[in-house]
């Protein structure tokens, strides 16, 4: 074993940290990074047994593959003489073992801890490995709030070992006491079918963590005795659920998740980490600050003191007030919320509700949910099989999916006789037109160009359609009608500066509901009622602030419409939970009637069963060096990867690192990534949102987007995070912060405010000034040179977006690039270094990020050329240019929307609704 002071490779060894069974660890430096690592190296004679030697290799291959933040890194294996050693992530922090000596962990700390985890273990088991000692002294909790799994792949390098618990206190967290010949584990973690010797899968891990948790939220462990002996006879035969008084006083929903994961057989128990994760999560839910429940039956402990990070891994929400109780089976998640009272008393009385969730579909690239007349079916947009073509799925009897469009198309909507189907088909020049076809497939028919959205009149024989269209510097809606053949197309309304979504025609045919375009940073969504005989318009609005509304549903008598909002601005740039709004028509009141675990873009009712697309979204970071000839390949690889949704990288101005957005923590913040040392550390750590990050020219000062004072204003900092102020005091919505090339000027946008549009600053906060007066004008980026200014906006007919550039000095515009509808993300454009070329991310087509010269006063169409493609199958979100221009770091946006079926909601009648007065 090597001593201290000593080298192997180019890694100086100068602390012990921890040995046991399978070797002993170190800190060592990594002199060519210049950064902290940790050794583990095998004993020699593991590490002269070749069988044994490869599989710890194969292994820790495997790992280093990930980069999940709940997952301890490795870098690195390499063998020096006879010394077979792993470079791992250095960690400061304590064990969960550590925590637990130091008194009692609040319960919503405790669900956290079980999230990071069984997010930990979805990503490892997706690569094949079983853990198979997992423990709270395999746990560590990292000093800035991290939870990290420690020796994933340990157990499958031998064949056995049994510890003692007397054994296991004298290890710290990095001990592997394993050795050859004997059951791999530790007694009382080992699941049944490991305590016996048979094979394994993720589920003995499901079990190990359900000890865990029963230990970190009762205090004592699951299964007890004074020898291994007993405890592993304990695991085979004893209920901890009747054996211990501190488990018979767990919440009963908690206490529902753990009896779930400690089922002796492993069918019985949850099927994927990923289902626990999800779970787990929506409990979390249930403990935001901002809702009443007590899930305790006794009082709170008061000398129970927080993990080292109290920061909530998913965003406070008001959210219903529940008890739920949660099972799995098979392939589908279902997940049913138990009891309690639920925002109010259904019928003046405390009466259960009983909420089911169930996955409809699972190709993980499913969105627009439509219900057919009957109930009995849903048309549904899907990528599945390569291109964007509408399906129909049978609900009842067998269920059979087909498609029955051929694609780019979206947003199908059933006529009201269940024969025809509506849909929004993207055509070859970026824009979009309104189709119908049979509901049994065939040839479509165009019913209208230019339409966003459509749906059916009650009587089948009209369809309205909304389209977008510029004047006088912002964005309109035009809510039209037309016949169903395609003529006498005729205005119903102009909605003024409102750019709408998803048109929903009442039952009764009196009314047209719609929704404001999905947006980030939106705080305040209304639901617009257009009344169709004369074009009047009113606000539906909801009685609480959060993100951005779904498309509206009906009730069957009109008198209520139906919405999902998303409980935060965050919203769709991470998943966030939501509330089920009941909007009352006639006295515009809104109560809340449910809590559900996502944000939806679209839901649909029918017979009082809500469907809606369930999203799910990971974002990487991936680093494409370009090549120096038009046909060379990218070469990739991935900088960060994980869960996370890392997002909005920017780099710094010497080009030796990165700021970015990411939710690792739970929470939307500004994270820093060295290259040199690999280091990644978060920027800000507050518990509002803070986004889209860039570093002055000069990287002396951090700017950045914050909701921290109610409303989204520019915030600066010092480039470490440090000293953080607001720079603009707006009350509305100041985004997207860009640094003039001398640093003197801040250039932003604002929405939601009278004075709209493009803004230039004084980095010091004075001389605000409106450049540009238009709506939407989003996320705008100085040229290298100084003198102008691109921002994303709409096209002048409204139907698709564009890119404008303006001069600095006055706001007159000189150039544009139309890019059609659907063809920009929020990953924003970008200037290459040299201020010559235009990049932007588009989704049309085969998408990616494209590029085009700039010339002012030019049209330069025929230069655009894509830059790059997907990224290992994911789509770009956003992306930015190294200083030299020869590198790209990209955000690789990873969304599976499937379709979610919620079951069990009340009677949503505003008579019966206390609070919504209609009668």
């Amino acid at each position: 074993m090597p001593a201290l002071g000593t080298f192997l490779a180019h890694y100086e060894i100068y602390e012990k940290l921890g040995a046991g069974g399978m070797g002993e660890v170190y800190r060592a430096r990594d002199t060519k990074l210049n950064r902290d690592v940790a050794i583990k190296v095998l004993p020699p004679h593991l590490a002269s047994d070749q069988e044994i030697r490869l599989r710890f290799e194969r292994e820790a291959r495997a790992i280093a593959q990930l980069s999940h933040p709940n997952v301890r890194a490795i870098y690195d294996f390499d063998v020096v003489g006879e010394t077979a050693f792993a470079v791992m992530e250095y960690l400061e922090g304590e064990s969960l073992r550590a925590r637990l000596r130091r008194g009692p962990i609040p319960l919503a700390d405790g669900v956290r801890l079980g999230v990071s985890i069984a997010e930990g273990l979805a990503a490892i088991h997706q690569k094949g490995i079983i853990h198979r000692d997992l423990k709270p002294e395999n746990i560590f909790l990292t000093t800035d709030g991290q939870i990290k799994i420690l020796d994933f792949g340990v157990a499958r390098v031998v064949k056995s070992t049994v510890i003692s618990e007397d054994e296991e206190t004298r290890h710290d967290s990095d001990t592997f006491s394993t050795l050859p010949g004997m059951v791999v584990g530790t007694v009382g973690y080992m699941s049944p079918e490991q305590v016996r010797g048979a094979a394994l899968d993720g589920r003995s891990d499901i079990f190990a963590l359900g000890c865990v948790l029963f230990e970190v939220f009762t205090g004592q462990r699951a299964f007890q005795g004074t020898t291994p002996a007993e405890v592993t006879a304990s695991i085979l035969r004893d209920d901890p659920f009747e054996q211990l008084d501190e488990a018979k006083s767990l919440p009963a929903d908690l206490r529902q998740v753990l009896v779930r994961c400690l089922q002796r057989h492993p069918a019985q128990r949850f099927q994927s980490a990923q289902d626990l994760a999800f779970v787990l999560r929506t409990l979390l839910l249930r403990l935001s600050e901002k809702t009443r429940l007590d899930l305790s039956t006794q009082p709170a402990d008061k000398s129970a003191s927080p993990l080292p990070t109290t920061r909530r891994l998913l965003p406070a929400t008001a959210l219903a007030r529940s008890r739920m109780l949660w099972w799995t089976g098979g392939a589908l998640l279902s997940v049913v919320l138990l009891g309690g009272i639920v925002a109010f008393l259904w019928s003046g009385r405390s009466k259960p509700l009983f909420l089911t969730y169930t996955y409809l579909t699972n190709a993980g690239s499913d969105t627009a949910p439509a219900w057919s007349p009957d109930g009995q079916s849903l048309a549904f947009a899907s990528r599945r099989d390569g291109r964007q073509r509408i399906w129909v799925k049978r609900i009842t009897g067998e269920a059979v999916e087909v498609p029955i469009t051929d694609g780019d198309d979206s947003r199908p909507r059933y006529s009201p006789d269940g024969q025809q189907i509506a849909f929004i088909r993207q055509m070859d020049d970026g824009a979009a037109a309104l189709y119908v076809v049979s509901s049994l497939g065939g040839e479509p028919r165009l019913i209208a160009r230019e339409a966003v959205d459509g749906d059916w009149a009650p009587d089948g024989r009209r369809l309205c359609l909304s389209r977008w269209v510029r004047g006088q510097g912002v964005t309109s809606t035009l809510l039209e009608q037309v016949e169903s053949d395609g003529s006498n197309l005729r205005l119903i309304a102009r909605l003024e500066g409102l750019r709408l979504r998803c048109p929903r025609w009442s039952p009764d045919g009196q009314y047209i509901a719609l929704v404001k375009d999905v947006v980030a940073g939106n705080v305040f969504s209304p639901v617009v009622l257009v009344k169709v005989s004369t074009g009047e318009a009113r606000q539906l609005n909801p009685k609480e602030r959060g993100g951005y509304l779904s498309s509206p549903a009906w009730l069957e008598d009109s008198s209520a419409v139906v919405a999902i909002q998303a409980t935060s601005p965050e919203a769709p740039n991470i998943i966030t939970p939501a509330r089920v709004l009941v909007f009352d028509v006639r006295t515009e009141e809104c109560r809340t009637v449910a809590a559900l675990p996502h944000d939806a873009p679209v839901c649909d009712l029918r017979n009082g069963k809500l469907v809606y697309e369930a999203r799910s979204r990971r974002g990487n970071l991936v680093e494409v060096r370009l090549g120096t000839r038009p046909n060379d390949m990218p070469q990739m690889r991935v900088l960060a990867q994980g869960t996370s949704i890392d997002r909005q990288p920017r780099y710094t101005p010497d080009g030796k690192g990165l700021v970015f957005t990411s939710n690792r923590t739970g929470n939307n913040d500004i994270w820093q990534l060295d290259f040199g040392s690999g280091r990644l550390r978060p920027l800000t750590t507050h518990p509002d949102t803070d986004w889209d990050p860039v570093v002055a020219p000069d990287g002396t000062a951090l700017y950045w987007s914050s909701n921290r004072s109610g409303t989204f204003e520019i915030w600066t900092a010092n480039p470490d995070g440090t000293r953080g102020r607001a720079l603009t005091a707006f009350g509305a919505s100041a985004q997207n912060p860009t640094v003039s090339p001398d640093g003197k000027e801040v250039f932003f946008t604002v929405s939601d405010h009278p004075q709209y549009g493009l803004w230039r600053m004084k980095t010091d906060g004075s001389g605000g000034q409106r450049l540009v007066a238009e709506m939407p004008a989003r996320w705008p980026e100085v040229s290298p040179d100084g003198q102008y200014l691109l921002y994303v906006t709409t096209m002048k007919e409204g139907t698709g977006n564009a890119i404008r550039v303006v001069r600095t000095a006055d706001g007159e515009q000189v150039f544009s690039i139309e890019v059609g509808l659907g063809g920009l993300s929020h990953g924003r454009a970008r200037w290459s270094p040299d201020g010559k070329q235009i990049a932007w991310v588009s989704t049309i087509g085969t998408g990616g990020i494209f590029i085009q010269d700039f010339r002012p006063g030019t049209d330069t169409t025929r230069t655009r050329r894509q830059l790059v493609g997907d990224i290992f199958g994911s789509p770009p979100e956003s992306f930015a240019f190294s200083p030299d221009g020869r590198t790209l770091v990209v955000a690789a946006s990873d969304d599976a929307p499937n379709l979610m079926l919620c079951v069990g909601l009340p009677d949503l009648t505003p008579s019966r609704i206390p609070g919504l007065l209609s009668r």
